[in-house]
């Protein structure tokens, strides 16, 4: 249903044209009872993936951190069960970090930007949210400035929780084996530039 909205970004993931607006629609069809099972087991109340990332975005704007402004989002539940969710947000104009840094020959820039990128990080442990983010998570909105706004924040725990030198260092090794995944070229010179960055926070 409503399969032909706007055009595939990837799979459950739809851009949407009009009004001289460009919106991402997210959607979440199929969601698994078992966990929402282990949800309530643990105490917790279980919800689509596409609305959990619209709370988890609420806790981070709440502290201030750049993230992407969402417009809607609901779920559907049957007998208190999650069985699909959508969200509904705006377009952040720029360009990902990663598309950056692929076409980058500028290494002033390039330095900037992971010294940005290691900033946010530390932002993010500062007020309890240890998601790993990857390159491809943010988007630049203005490289002179070296502004960047994080997508996509889907998270496991969508509130912050209280902060340990652990956590952030297990997050910080999740972040650099991720950021591997989708960039090859990832190095310890990026990696150094980053805890640069990180540590100055």
């Amino acid at each position: 249903m409503f399969g032909d909205v706007g055009s595939k970004v990837e799979e459950g993931t739809r851009r949407i044209e009009g009004c001289g607006k460009v919106v991402y629609l997210k959607r979440h069809l199929n969601v698994s009872i078992y966990k929402s099972v282990e949800k309530y087991l643990q105490w917790q109340y279980p919800h689509a993936k596409a609305f959990s990332e619209y709370i988890h975005i609420g806790f981070l704007q709440k502290a201030h951190l750049p993230v992407m402004n969402t417009i809607a989002a609901g779920e559907r539940r049957i007998l208190g069960f999650p069985c699909c969710g959508f969200i509904l947000t705006e377009e952040v104009r720029g360009i990902s970090l990663e598309e950056f840094l692929k076409k980058s020959e500028y290494e002033v820039q390039t330095t900037a930007l992971l010294k940005a990128f290691g900033s946010l990080i530390a932002r993010l442990h500062q007020n309890g949210f240890y998601a790993a983010l990857r390159f491809k998570d943010v988007i630049v909105t203005d490289v002179n400035e070296a502004s960047l706004v994080m997508i996509d924040r889907e998270a496991r725990y969508v509130h912050p929780r209280n902060g340990k030198k652990l956590k952030a260092k297990l997050s910080l090794k999740k972040s650099f084996r991720r950021i591997k995944r989708t960039f090859p070229q990832f190095n310890e010179h990026h990696k150094s530039i980053i805890l640069e960055g990180y540590k100055s926070k």
